[in-house]
């Protein structure tokens, strides 16, 4: 008994558990569940596309995420029409550095833990897009923007845009 009792409790210690991530890309579904610190979508290494939604082309859409651990700093949001190659800020106040970033300085501080965004996406058909939503933090100085950083987390949404009129504003299924 006392040796099923020991190894139960080994395996407790030491079975991984996920992190509660900063926050929670729910609307798309973000492509991983929790991870948020593998730069460009949350992991690595990246294991690629799950998850894909799909969205009518050149309508408007509301991303929705969680805040679920409140810091000071800004989310940024950008859509890469085929693939993932997205810019990471050199600094806190490096806003709006390429095409791919369709938003930027969102307020990371809010009362309110349910945040959302407005996004037009572009009207473009692509089976490779990647919706990604940054946090920058501000509040783990010095900043760095290498890969080993807290200073950033990632989350993304795989996306497939399509202009056949059966899709309507808003997002259709998984």
């Amino acid at each position: 008994m006392r040796c099923t009792a020991a190894i139960a409790f080994v395996l407790l210690v030491a079975t991984p558990v996920a992190a509660l991530a900063h926050f929670d890309l729910v609307d798309p579904v973000s492509r991983y569940e929790t991870t948020l610190f593998g730069r460009p979508c949350g992991q690595d290494p990246d294991t690629g596309r799950a998850n894909e939604t799909t969205l009518s082309a050149g309508s408007t859409t509301t991303l929705r995420w969680t805040s679920t651990i409140s810091h000071p700093g800004h989310f940024r949001i950008s859509f890469d029409e085929d693939g993932q190659d997205f810019s990471v800020p050199a600094s806190p106040d490096d806003l709006h550095t390429d095409s791919n970033v369709v938003a930027d300085d969102i307020p990371g501080l809010s009362d309110d833990p349910n945040r959302s965004f407005s996004l037009v996406l572009p009207d473009i058909e692509c089976d490779n897009c990647t919706i990604q939503l940054l946090q920058v933090l501000t509040d783990h100085l010095p900043y760095t923007a290498d890969g080993n950083t807290d200073d950033l987390h990632w989350q993304c949404a795989d996306v497939i845009l399509v202009r056949d009129g059966v899709f309507h504003d808003g997002f259709e299924g998984a």
